[in-house]
């Protein structure tokens, strides 16, 4: 194996693409001082992923062996050097008889390697030199002063030399390597350990969460089937209000190619008779002109006949012409009115076209309008039906899963459910009504108290938990409530409270619920005040010495002594805030019956006014056709008129003609008779 090809663009010196051959024949290169030469060298470290700027003589980063520029050429912006090795005789394990080797190194640092034009990886072209003695830390590059520094070395230093040589450095590396995978595998071992020691602390209290959490996942698989089989019929709706919108869509596509082909056929009708009436008009000014020749023809004729004839013969046609050119000066004053009254006529029928068309316009703009509100109207209605649909099923899911016990533990469903135990009533959550506005406040307030369970006297609780002990359901809390005593704020702290602006309440003051229970609810709530916010919580809890519990309206806690409760809350909903929920969807529910309704008045007002619209449009049509049939009518008519009026005029002007000729050429024969 030989380098047998150098090709460099842009690296160093070499600014133009520059190939080197190394045939066998070539032993070194010359040339004088700065032509070069040592930049052939630091090609071939560079290729071979030198990574050190001072190994490459550059300056004080890596983009300083790109061409920089000189008087008479630009800087480039990219170095590429590529190697092209003869392997023929397969001493590099490929399974090729040429191998290339490319670098390309851009200004802003980013490299790029390739092996036989693949790009690839530094650590590919690595492990591919390793054995061949031509790595970047081989030494088959032996610079200046390198031979007196290898003499100098220690023994250590040599031995370096001595494995790299040999083939040996290579596995020396992937020892190094699998040493520190070792280490860091021993360090993640020790991790691992203490994790698991630390998870097998907490393995009881993820029992029960993993209880919670599996009851949780039945119930939001049961939710998501309901919520499939909405889904379902919703696309059925869904298609086949789409196929009908698609069939009158198709209706009214033929339509419309109907009325569009019987246009095209009408326009190319009136095109047609528009080419014959410019025929027949130029027809007829043909003969109006051969006309009016043969009538100059004949006028010459009759002049030559009346001077030959007698002057009584004279005299009786003069009067004949006087007479025909009477006629027809009456026969023109006529025609010219009635070319008045058509051209008036035109004129006023013209401008109710104009007028027409202006209201036809408006009309179509409003249908458009009307039409516009019509969809949106549709669209809304059609969210507001799906909304309350998704309402309506939430409001089920949330019955049923209220009327199941919601997320009561397991012990505590099992005494409420239990018809044989007595004196049992409720869960402290469950005989609470709050407004959504302090549902936080409360829901951290009571907690996992909320789950307390109510019952007559110490009898009764002490039977339950007997209950719940034989039959291995877990444990519960009960409130006997012929031992509760209930709490409160004393009327000192309250006075000083009362018009506090961050001041909302006592929460026991807040909540609804039946007077049978006050004592437990005093006793829960009757001592925790309500805040607006946590900077208000803090400063009433200053004011009052920290001697209470108060809760902010998002609730956060400052608890009695001063100690802060606070963060996200969890994402599990409580039994008090899944009430709340169902309260504000219910509301929500009758909210959107009432806009359907509204909606549906509307959307019913608008059709109305389409259909109104639509058949303003039809009479303003109606009406424009037929002032377009009449304006055609009569001005068909007026040019009939000025044509006929023409044809008078120029009557007139031929008899006038012949007159004037009549009485010259008489004068003159009478004259010539006279000398003769």
């Amino acid at each position: 194996m030989y380098l047998k090809e150098i090709i460099a663009t842009g690296f160093k010196s070499f600014a133009d693409k520059t190939n080197i051959i190394l045939d066998d024949k070539i032993t070194c290169i010359v040339g004088p001082n700065g032509s070069g030469k040592s930049n052939v060298v630091d090609a071939v470290r560079f290729v071979l992923g030198e990574q050190s700027i001072k190994s490459l003589r550059g300056g004080s980063n890596m983009s300083d062996v790109i061409f920089s520029g000189s008087k008479t050429r630009n800087l480039l912006n990219v170095a590429s050097v590529n190697l092209i090795f003869d392997n023929s005789d397969h001493y590099l394990k490929v399974p090729y008889e040429e191998v290339s080797i490319k670098r390309r190194l851009y200004r802003n640092g980013e490299n790029e390697y390739f092996l036989n034009g693949e790009k690839c990886r530094l650590k590919d072209i690595t492990n591919l030199l390793l054995d061949s003695g031509m790595g970047k830390e081989a030494f088959n590059i032996i610079s200046q002063g390198e031979i007196n520094k290898i003499l100098s070395n220690s023994a250590s230093d040599r031995r370096v030399i001595f494995e790299e040589a040999a083939g040996v450095l290579k596995y020396r590396k992937r020892k190094e390597e699998s040493l520190r995978k070792l280490i860091r595998t021993n360090d993640n071992l020790i991790r691992i350990s203490d994790i698991i020691a630390e998870l097998e602390r907490q393995i009881e209290p993820l029992r029960e969460q993993s209880e919670q959490a599996n009851q949780y996942l039945e119930n939001k698989k049961g939710l998501e089937q309901i919520e499939v089989a909405l889904a379902v019929r919703d696309i059925h709706n869904i298609n086949y209000e789409y196929q009908q919108a698609k069939e009158k869509i198709e209706t009214l596509e033929k339509d419309i190619l109907t009325l569009t082909s019987e246009k095209d056929a009408d326009d190319l009708k009136l095109d047609h008779k528009k080419n014959q009436l410019v025929l027949l008009e130029k027809e007829l000014n043909d003969y109006n002109n051969k006309l009016l020749a043969i009538v100059k023809e004949v006028e010459k004729i009759n002049g030559e006949k009346n001077i030959i004839q007698e002057r009584s013969k004279y005299k009786a046609e003069d009067t004949k012409i006087y007479d025909n050119v009477v006629s027809l000066k009456e026969k023109n004053k006529i025609t010219e009115n009635k070319v008045n009254v058509l051209e008036t006529e035109c004129q006023e029928i013209n401008k109710t076209i104009t007028e027409l068309k202006d209201s036809l316009n408006s009309l179509n703009k409003n249908m458009q309008e009307k039409r516009l509100k019509f969809n949106s109207l549709n669209k809304d209605y059609v969210n507001k039906k799906h909304e309350k649909i998704d309402i309506e099923h939430k409001i089920e899911v949330l019955k049923d899963y209220l009327s199941r016990g919601g997320n009561l533990f397991n012990s505590v469903k099992a005494v409420l459910n239990n018809p044989r135990l007595k004196g049992i009533h409720n869960t402290i959550g469950n005989l609470i009504t709050v407004d959504n506005l302090y549902s936080k406040a409360l829901d951290v307030s009571l907690s996992s108290s909320s789950q307390f369970i109510v019952v007559d006297n110490e009898i009764n609780a002490k039977e339950a938990i007997t209950y719940l002990k034989n039959n291995n359901l877990g444990r519960a809390t009960f409130f006997p409530l012929s031992v509760i005593k209930p709490k409160g704020i004393d009327e000192n702290t309250l006075i000083s409270l009362t018009n506090d602006k961050g001041f909302v309440g006592i929460l026991s003051d807040l909540v609804n619920y039946d007077e049978f229970f006050r004592k437990i609810i005093l006793n829960q709530l009757g001592n925790v005040l309500v805040a607006t916010n946590i900077d208000e919580a803090n400063r009433l809890s200053r004011k009052i010495y920290a001697r209470y519990k108060i809760v902010s309206l998002d609730g956060d806690i400052i608890h009695v002594g001063g100690s802060i409760t606070g963060g996200n809350l969890s994402k599990n909903k409580s039994l008090i805030a899944e009430k709340g929920e169902l309260e504000d969807l219910s509301q929500r529910n009758i909210t959107l019956e009432e806009l359907i309704k509204e909606i549906d008045l509307d959307i019913k007002k608008v059709d109305v006014e389409i259909k109104d619209c639509e058949n303003k449009i039809y009479e303003t049509n109606t009406l424009l056709i037929q002032q377009q049939e009449l304006f055609s009518t009569k001005n068909n008519e007026l040019i009939t008129m000025e044509n006929e009026l023409d044809n008078t005029k120029f009557d007139l002007k031929t008899l006038d003609n012949v007159i004037n000729d009549s009485i010259s050429k008489e004068e003159e024969k009478i004259i010539d008779l006279y000398y003769a």
